[in-house]
């Protein structure tokens, strides 16, 4: 966050905090999305099939 700060890419009052899974277990649902859609990206598009229509890119 501090080097894309410092690039003038992340505005400056936009802050991250790291959370544990059981603080926050609505994290768990964008790990599984990323997840399912790099694994698609590589070639394994399994777990992707099953939210395909679920999702739309933008």
């Amino acid at each position: 966050m501090d080097a894309l700060r410092g690039a003038g890419r992340v505005e400056r009052g936009l802050r991250a905090q790291w959370r544990r899974s059981t603080d926050e277990p609505l994290l768990w649902l964008a790990d599984v999305l990323v997840g399912s859609v790099v694994w698609w990206l590589g070639g394994e598009g399994e777990s992707f099939d099953i939210i395909r229509q679920m999702i739309e890119f933008l």
